[in-house]
């Protein structure tokens, strides 16, 4: 939906990322000389948005008060860049840290730490060896990922 939107203003030459959705940005959305169609599907998306805020308030109200119940979340929550979403569902989805003998076999249970089956070698790391190119994009966005959840188990750990 905010990708709709976005892409009407960008489309009419507005760029303003997240600011398009504050009152200022939603003044210049509303302002915009769109065609018939175009025009009614920007009231249709903006009535859906506002639609939405409440819902979506209230969820995350919901999960800020699980997580500060949890103490594991919370801890997780004094890194910068993880909030109660990451944290809360970190805690839910890994449950005690403590059956994880180092941060290497968290990374992996994970699915973050790619490696290879091939007959007759065992298995390697991937990480041991060039990453094919169609993999490198992948594995560029994944090392935000990996690092947070290293750090993450390692403050939970102790």
């Amino acid at each position: 939906m905010g990708n709709k939107l976005h892409a009407l203003a960008l489309s009419q030459g507005l760029c303003r990322k997240k600011k398009l959705f504050t009152k200022k940005g939603r003044v210049e959305l509303a302002g915009l000389t769109l065609g018939l169609w175009a025009s009614r599907r920007r009231a249709e998306l903006l009535k859906l948005l506002d639609q939405l805020e409440s819902p979506i308030a209230e969820l995350d109200r919901a999960v800020l008060e699980e997580a500060e119940r949890r103490e594991d979340a919370v801890l997780l929550m004094t890194h910068p860049g993880i909030g109660p979403v990451t944290s809360l569902a970190f805690v839910l989805t890994i449950g005690s840290v403590t059956r994880f003998c180092c941060s290497r076999k968290l990374v992996s249970y994970l699915g973050l730490n790619p490696s290879e089956d091939s007959s007759g070698g065992g298995r390697e790391p991937s990480a041991n060896r060039a990453i094919p190119c169609c993999a490198g994009c992948w594995w560029k966005q994944r090392k935000k990922q990996r690092s947070a959840i290293l750090l993450c188990g390692r403050a939970i750990s102790g």
